[in-house]
């Protein structure tokens, strides 16, 4: 599975700090390069959040993200190696003959306050797992000293970008999904619609919407079909519809500036705030030109105005944030999608990215997407709130800013789909960290990460 690199680092250090006191590394007798490759992550972790942000549109430094990456993803196989062996050692210890016949004896020959036992056994695992620390310490130096010619800009710390559980919200939006339909021209398109797939002469008509066809077996099908069915084809490829032999094409005209706005205002003023409205119309509406009359823009922009203070500074950054700009990604995918994806914690990006291997168009439910969450390691316990109440605030922020489209039949959004806009950049930003499909062709590939951070295929 894709990591977020900057949260992999502190998920890295965080772990390193808690194994170095283990016994099982202290029999192994590796404690100190543990140690060394925590201190050289720690000072790396300071980086990351710029060198995430760059290396969409920037090739040398993805070159040197990917390289980290591929560092990290072997320190978490040596944390667990260190433990599995250092554990067994310590089983064997416990559980030999020679220990228990002799307590004494035990007490009276030790080496790193283990038994000679445990000690002897270690050899030759501690040189093997020590020399590959010290292989990962000397990459990690060789990386650190590439940073240099980068200039990354230096994050003292992540606290402002940790996402803080139930907090406290003077607008707070609505428990319930609200329709997102504005405008009349989307109701007079409706009815033509209508209109052309129910014949008047006829008393009833069948009807199959069919989204994202495979032309050539859904044509055959067609074809056979009785003039009384009538199928609905939604695609946003024109040559779709032209190899399906439409005989009716209807072009979804973009978002008008005040139709923007108004979905735009549906979703940040949840209470009808008129005077709010007003105020921030003028800034608003120069965000909403930004987003190119899409409706999934508008409501994805929706999602990070509505974490914002309802002032014009707060406004004017989202409106001049340098990722309405970037390069790197396919058109679609630039401007209010990936400023809206930017402006997520680094945890809830880790969650939305973890949706994307979820298969399109799929429908997945909120009590098996929470123990995968959890069984990644995505989510930590804050205060007294439980991993299931911490997940629970990530899926619904998620559904709030729009990356999570609720099921609206079911009242408690405990069903969501993701919308194959966001699950394309999801898969755009994890590029080979991730793989849908047939395992055998992740072999024809040199290097893909499947399904979770420690596993991979070299």
């Amino acid at each position: 599975m894709a990591m977020i690199v900057d949260a992999f680092a502190g998920k890295l250090v965080e772990r390193l700090t808690n194994v170095i006191e283990e016994k099982a590394i202290m029999v192994l007798g590796v404690k100190d390069e543990l140690q060394r490759l925590r201190r050289r992550m720690k000072r790396l972790a300071l980086v990351l959040k710029d060198a995430e942000r760059r290396r969409i549109q920037d090739e040398a430094v993805k070159g040197w993200v990917d390289e980290l990456k591929d560092v990290m993803y072997d320190a978490e196989d040596i944390i667990d190696l260190c433990m599995i062996q250092g554990m067994g050692l310590l089983q064997d210890d416990h559980h030999s003959p020679a220990e228990s016949s002799s307590s004494t004896a035990s007490k009276r020959v030790r080496c790193y306050n283990f038994p000679l036992l445990s000690c002897v056994r270690s050899v030759p695992f501690r040189y093997e797992i020590s020399d590959k620390i010290k292989n990962l310490n000397v990459k990690l130096e060789e990386i650190s000293e590439d940073k240099d010619k980068f200039n990354f800009i230096n994050s003292s710390s992540n606290s402002g970008d940790a996402y803080v559980v139930n907090q406290p919200s003077s607008h707070q939006s609505s428990s319930l999904p609200e329709p997102d339909i504005v405008g009349w021209d989307i109701r007079d398109a409706t009815n033509s619609l209508v209109e052309l797939l129910v014949s008047p002469h006829e008393q009833k008509c069948r009807l199959f919407a069919i989204v994202d066809v495979w032309i050539e077996l859904i044509k055959s099908l067609i074809q056979i079909a009785t003039t009384k069915c009538r199928v609905l084809v939604t695609t946003r490829d024109r040559n779709i519809a032209m190899k399906m032999r439409a005989v009716h094409i209807h072009n979804a005209s973009k978002l008008s500036s005040d139709f923007g706005w108004e979905l735009l205002c549906k979703n940040v003023f949840t209470n009808n705030e008129v005077s709010d409205m007003q105020r921030m119309k003028d800034i608003g509406m120069q965000i909403i030109e930004k987003c190119d009359g899409l409706p999934i823009s508008s409501k994805a922009i929706a999602g990070v105005l509505l974490t914002k203070d309802r002032n014009k500074r707060e406004w004017e950054n989202v409106l001049h944030n340098d990722a309405w700009t970037i390069t790197g990604l396919p058109k679609e995918l630039r401007g209010a999608l990936y400023l809206s994806y930017k402006d997520l914690p680094s945890a809830l990006k880790q969650c939305f990215l973890y949706c994307s291997l979820k298969p399109k168009n799929c429908e997945f439910d909120y009590y098996e997407l929470v123990p995968e969450w959890i069984a990644e390691g995505y989510i930590k316990a804050s205060g007294n709130s439980s991993m299931e109440d911490v997940a629970k605030d990530y899926y619904m922020e998620l559904i709030k800013r729009s990356f999570l489209q609720p099921n609206p039949d079911y009242v408690d959004m405990s069903t969501c789909t993701v919308h194959d806009l966001l699950r394309g950049l999801a898969q755009a930003l994890a590029g080979d960290e991730n793989f849908i499909g047939d395992p055998q062709d992740a072999q024809k590939t040199d290097s893909i990460k499947i399904g979770t951070s420690s596993d991979s295929v070299k």
